[in-house]
């Protein structure tokens, strides 16, 4: 590892917490606003079927976005920690 970089790790780390933060206010913005999806009035069984799996795919897909993320700093965290044992 010769060329490794501590500042572009943290130029990583600043990325992955931006990352974060969208994630969790899109989160947040999801939560707040399912119902709604979950409310629609609708006489189509069909369409309201469609807006709940709507609901939970927004849902699903926000919350691994927040939780890739947050895999991601570990690692970067790992790495960065490996390094320092190592220098």
């Amino acid at each position: 590892m010769n060329n490794f970089d501590i500042n572009k790790v943290e130029e990583i780390n600043i990325t992955l917490n931006t990352i974060l933060g969208l994630s969790i206010t899109s989160n947040d913005i999801i939560n707040q606003n399912i119902q709604l999806l979950a409310n629609y009035q609708t006489k189509n069984k069909e369409t309201k079927k469609r807006f709940d799996r709507l609901s939970d795919q927004l849902l699903a897909l926000s919350n691994a976005i927040t939780s890739t993320t947050i895999n991601a700093q570990k690692q970067v965290e790992e790495v960065v920690n490996t390094y320092y044992k190592n220098k």
